[in-house]
């Protein structure tokens, strides 16, 4: 026997076979690949699934005590790790360097067990073994080359990899160096060596059964599809976990959530208007549910306003309709993956803002519209009308969309139906004009001033500024002087701006060849109905002509919107073209698209600079009088109202822009604002109309030594100044306001899985059982296709009849018990009168079973960011000046962290020390101490500083001493 040169893999570059020299690089190339590109299909799908499950299973376990990110990379590493150790080639990486020593009789042992083992295993053909016993060159150093040849069948092959997984194992805790592959037919043994001789080592019987099991293997491919769908919805709502954790927030989200929370005291949503956000009562749906999240979760309004419910719920809605237009998992799962990932369109719509709502029923619409355009019902109608319906009280311009998408889709269908002589049905117009006379009738008649906001709607800055700002700016990566003094416009890492840009023309450019194609042919045929020949292409053209309508209304607005492009292309990706190449080329550009977008997306989040949230503001919101302006970033704006609610309070809000930015900056006074709410973070501030702002440290020192403001309060993350001259709060601070709001855990974890079940799940599956009964979507529908459709129905059945209790006696507080009781009541009246027997298939149970654990996996990891959020931005220390009794000011400082702290209180006037004070607070404790002002001091500037450890901690400042003070 001879003995074969040490080293590690066929490697032919002169580099390559240096590195792998050493044991540990061999290793750590085997952890990397573990022969994954040598594998067959169903092996390297089976080790793959493997690698998510467990990744995914020790995610849920570091997620308590890490970020997300981290716990991604290390459960992914340990996983990966595990995966090596129990079915991998530790020992046949390792007998290259002389770490294994058999003989030949346990070798020979070892290839018998391993035959008697294969005997009990059905789905084994065959076991064939290669390399150097085929060889004859056998030394104590082999290994058992050997390939296991699987019967044909999906549950065959699933049961070869287990069995395969077994043996691994245990030749690893053995250290015997078994090299062995599943094999998916005897044509991959073709590609093994031909200087080798196989020796067949175990053969099946020929008697026994070939054939698998045809229930097992519908079974098992069942589970094997629950199983993938899991692993999708779970990489769908990875995304928004990480923008939670990062708690990126939108500003109109928490004014609505302010508004619900003060809503549910008076049982009805409150009319109270700000700059910010203004009072409509045609678009309340958002404080609706979102009141309904309060009063049903417990939660608090900070962990609401970045709770992740949108991902999951358009996740869903997006499988559903991209199944039914396809019906193809594959296509469903790739067009679902990109709209989860695609960043733009997350920081919309990825938490419980009012996008996540109607883009959903947006979905469900355009479902609805496709099964309309193949059979016209008078159900599917209605139902078009009541989604309608539901998004206009919810939000102004997706109900637009379904207008023009209303009148495109009736104008195509009548001009395919002229040419194929069939009359068209005139109350088909019925639709797009009810729709139209229902918006502006509540805008203009109920309302009042609809139609004079769309005269006079105007944006902050021209198309010019705008093409500036969105278009070129993120390519030249910086701003460019065409924009107003101050106003900058944010830009991302380039790979992320890039990714965009191939994402849109990825997804624009198929479609305008498509369009293209079909005009000339409408112009060679010189007719019409050229363009729209079926169904399919109705809906294309639809969806075409609603981008171009959007981007036209925003154009006119001086703006520039791609919004609906990223939405629904996708959608029509697998539609466009029928012909086999086609179909591959589509099928790579969807692939390109979410690649796209996950490189967009990780490029992103890591950038992403969060804005002060609501428990950072601390106890700034109480100085703040009621109905007095704000000037701030809308999203601090935001947070303050947040905190204000709980106590009742409106907080009044002034948009930034350069007049009154420059005001501060260069310390001018200006009498267009009250206070002055700088966060010291380094994000761009939020301003109307989508402008952004400089950072204020960027912009301004913020020195102590102002003449136009006092600052009167300061904390790690806020500042709060007001016009000199301007009484201070009398606001007296309690330890009581320390308190923290809410707590997760297990227990706010069902809360919250129960709280989406109850409000939108079970309804939705309710209505969606109703309108498959009634034949709305037909009975053989698929379940993916009717949880999508439950889900859009879910919310417009909350919407709905929240909107009928607030306007009613009844009020919010009936919004629950109505929203649940009124679909299971319908459902039961149907049951009984009919009397039709309740019947539940397999595939039911599968995707229900895949639902329920989706949502329970949901719940508990949006918990789990929500506790980590909370732990990663910890409580600190707040210095504020308030007045509660003539000539005194009240020093408060406080201590809401778990630890003791030592402080030294100093005031200066002049600058001249004129009191010096220690402080020792305990845990959650605040101290307010008095300080007489001396009258012989007044017209002097003060600076009060808070030390900790000889070192300044936060400082306030008083342009002059007054008298009152």
């Amino acid at each position: 026997m001879t003995t074969r040169t040490k080293g590690y893999a066929k490697i032919t570059q002169p580099l390559a076979q240096r590195a792998v020299r050493w044991p540990a690089a061999a290793l750590l190339s085997h952890w990397l690949f573990q022969s994954l590109t040598y594998m067959d299909a169903t092996e390297r799908w089976f080790k793959l699934a493997l690698d998510a499950a467990l990744t995914a299973m020790l995610s849920l376990l570091l997620l308590r005590w890490l970020p997300l990110w981290p716990t991604l990379l290390l459960a992914w590493v340990a996983a990966h790790t595990v995966n090596m150790l129990a079915n991998g080639h530790l020992w046949g990486v390792l007998k290259h360097y002389g770490y294994t020593h058999w003989s030949y009789a346990e070798f020979q042992r070892y290839t018998q067990q391993l035959a008697q083992a294969a005997a009990s295993e059905p789905s084994i053909s065959a076991i064939i073994a290669y390399g150097s016993l085929a060889r004859t060159e056998w030394s104590p150093s082999s290994d058992l080359d050997v390939r296991i040849v699987r019967r044909a069948g999906m549950l065959n092959g699933l049961r070869a990899c287990w069995f395969l997984l077994r043996q691994r194992s245990r030749a690893t805790l053995a250290g015997f160096p078994l090299d062995a592959y599943v094999v998916d037919s005897r044509k991959a043994l073709q590609r093994l060596a031909a200087d080798e001789h196989p020796i067949l080592i175990y053969a099946a019987p020929k008697n026994a059964s070939a054939a698998p099991d045809t229930n097992s293997l519908t079974g098992a491919r069942r589970w094997l599809t629950t199983f993938g769908e899991l692993l999708l919805f779970v990489a769908c709502v990875l995304p928004s976990m990480a923008l939670s954790t990062q708690a990126l927030q939108e500003p109109w989200n928490t004014f609505r959530l302010a508004r619900a929370q003060m809503s549910l005291a008076s049982n009805h949503v409150l009319p109270y208007v700000t700059a910010a956000s203004g009072y409509r009562s045609e678009h309340i749906g958002g404080e609706i549910i979102a009141s309904a999240l309060i009063r049903s979760s417990g939660w608090p309004l900070e962990a609401l306003a970045l709770l992740p419910l949108g991902a999951l719920l358009l996740a869903l809605a997006y499988y559903g309709l991209s199944y039914a237009l396809t019906s193809s998992r594959l296509w469903a799962a790739a067009i679902t993956l990109f709209a989860s990932w695609y960043y733009p369109g997350l920081y919309s719509q990825f938490g419980t803002q009012t996008y996540a709502w109607v883009y959903v029923q947006f979905l469900g619409f355009l479902l609805l519209l496709w099964l309309w355009l193949q059979q016209r019902t008078l159900l599917l109608s209605g139902a078009l009308v009541v989604l309608f319906i539901a998004t206009f009280f919810s939000y102004h311009t997706t109900p637009l969309w379904m207008i023009m998408a209303l009148f495109c889709a009736v104008a195509g269908r009548h001009i395919h139906e002229r040419s194929q002589g069939i009359k068209p049905v005139q109350w088909d117009w019925a639709l797009p004009l009810f729709c139209t006379l229902f918006f502006f009738s509540f805008d203009t008649v109920v309302v009042g001033d609809g139609l004079r906001r769309a005269a006079s709607g105007e944006s902050h800055e021209s198309l010019f500024q705008s093409l500036v700002s969105k278009v070129l700016a993120p390519f030249l990566n910086r701003t460019p002087s065409a924009l107003d003094p101050f106003e900058i416009a944010p830009v991302n890492q380039r790979l992320a701006t890039w990714s965009t840009l191939a994402v849109l023309l990825l997804l624009t450019l198929p479609v305008l060849l498509w369009c293209g194609l079909m005009l000339r042919r409408g112009l060679k045929a010189r007719s019409l109905s050229a363009l729209v020949p079926d169904a399919r292409s109705i809906f294309v053209w639809t969806i075409v002509l609603v981008a171009v309508g959007h981007g036209l209304i925003y154009m006119a607005y001086g703006a520039l919107s791609f919004r609906v492009i990223p939405l629904a292309f996708p959608l029509l990706l697998p539609l466009l073209w029928t012909s086999t190449n086609a179909k591959h080329a589509a099928q790579l550009i969807a692939a390109l698209t979410v690649v796209c977008a996950i490189v967009g997306f990780t490029s992103f989040a890591p950038t992403v600079q969060p804005a002060v949230s609501a428990s950072q503001t601390g106890l700034a919101a109480k100085l703040l009088p009621a109905n007095r302006k704000i000037l701030a970033d809308a999203n601090l704006y935001g947070s303050l109202q947040l905190q204000a609610a709980y106590d009742q309070r409106v907080l009044d809000f002034t948009w930034i822009n350069a007049q009154n930015y420059g005001a501060v900056v260069t310390d001018q006074p200006a009498d267009s604002f009250d206070y002055v709410a700088m966060s010291t973070g380094s994000e761009p501030l939020t301003s109307s109309g989508w402008q952004y702002f400089a950072p204020w440290p960027a912009a301004s020192s913020q020195s102590t030594s102002t003449h136009s403001y006092d600052q009167i309060y300061a904390s790690a993350a806020l500042v709060v100044l007001q016009p000199s001259g301007q009484p201070l709060a009398s606001y007296q601070p309690t330890s009581a306001d320390l308190a923290a709001r809410g707590r997760t855990g297990f227990a706010a974890s069902i809360t919250l899985w129960l709280t989406l079940m109850l409000l939108i799940g079970v309804p939705g599956l309710a209505l969606a059982w109703l309108a498959q009964r009634g034949a709305l979507v037909g009975r053989s529908a698929d379940i993916r296709t009717m949880a999508g459709l439950a889900v859009a129905l879910g919310i417009a059945n909350l919407t709905l009849l929240g909107y009928v209790a607030n306007f009613s006696p009844l009020g919010l507080r009936s919004v629950v018990p109505l929203v649940i009781g009124a679909p299971l009541l319908a459902l039961l009246g149907l049951l009984l009168i009919k009397r039709q027997p309740v019947a539940i298939a397999s595939v039911w149970l599968h995707y229900g079973a895949t639902l329920l654990l989706v949502s329970l996996l949901w719940a508990a990891m949006a918990t789990a960011v929500s506790a980590q959020r909370s732990a990663a931005s910890p409580a600190q220390s707040e210095l504020f000046i308030t007045q509660t009794q003539p000539d005194a000011l009240t020093l408060t400082v406080t201590n809401p962290t778990a630890q003791r702290a030592d402080f030294e209180l100093t005031i200066a006037v002049d600058g001249q020390v004129r009191s010096q004070q220690p402080l020792h607070l305990a845990p959650g404790a605040l101290s307010s101490q008095q300080w007489q002002v001396d009258p012989a001091l007044l017209g002097q500037p003060a600076t009060i500083t808070l030390l900790q450890q000889g070192q300044p901690l936060r400082t306030l400042h008083l342009a002059a001493l007054r008298p009152g003070m």
